[in-house]
């Protein structure tokens, strides 16, 4: 039945452009206005502050992924611990992964929600910076939380930061597109200059100021602005 049911609902999928009915007419006729007069993204501030706040927040959140067990191994840390504290890390962003969302998502301007993420994220790495191994466990909570906050409003600007679905499907592939390019080198850099200065002290203090950067980011894109009133078409 399942599969039946399955089939039944994707042979009744049909394009906005060539289904019937008032709501698809509403539909077509969105996308058909809109296409006539499409904004620059790339000449827009604020598309650029989107684009770089989620490629930053990627940036953190890859870095971790890859090398935060070595890290806390490095600090003395066995290696049995350091993976349960990155599956704390991971765990820390279920809750805030949902309730995150949902509060930013009914503000307007998301500033304040913004500045908690990163503020999370900056305390989880300072304490990892200055070797405050006693507390891992509360830098692993506050950096799952603030990575998967920052996570969480990069996606909703998308649609917060648009007046339609074209321009924020084209926003989100702007930003995606850029952010994910940016976001892959992170990983990289960090393990080139471990290697070249056989510690972790350095890649730390990048992560911390490519976190400063996604806060000066984010406070750009959570304006209650739209591109539109950024940019001429």
């Amino acid at each position: 039945m399942l599969i039946i049911g399955i089939i039944f609902i994707a042979a009744n999928l049909r394009s906005p452009l060539t289904a019937v009915g008032p709501v698809a007419d509403q539909i077509r006729g969105s996308l058909q206005g809109s296409s006539s007069n499409k904004v620059n993204l790339w000449k827009s501030p604020l598309a650029w502050q989107v684009t770089l706040y989620m490629g930053l927040q990627s940036v953190e959140l890859y870095c971790m992924y890859a090398w935060l067990p070595d890290i806390l191994v490095h600090q003395g840390m066995d290696s049995g611990k350091a993976g349960w504290m990155l599956s704390l890390f991971q765990l820390a962003s279920l809750p805030v992964a949902f309730f995150g969302s949902v509060l930013a998502g009914r503000k307007a301007n998301q500033r304040p929600v913004v500045i908690v993420a990163s503020l999370c994220v900056l305390s989880g790495l300072l304490g990892m910076f200055f070797g405050a191994t006693g507390l891992t466990f509360l830098w692993m909570i506050l950096m799952g939380s603030g990575c998967t906050l920052t996570f969480s409003l990069s996606l909703i600007f998308f649609s917060f930061r648009t007046k339609n679905a074209d321009e924020a499907a084209r926003l989100s592939g702007m930003a995606q597109s850029v952010g994910y390019l940016l976001a892959s080198f992170g990983p990289t850099l960090l393990g080139f200059l471990h290697d070249a200065t056989n510690n972790w002290t350095l890649p730390l203090a990048v992560l911390i100021g490519a976190a400063g950067m996604c806060l000066l980011a984010g406070l750009g894109a959570s304006r209650d602005l739209q591109i539109t009133s950024t940019v001429g078409h």
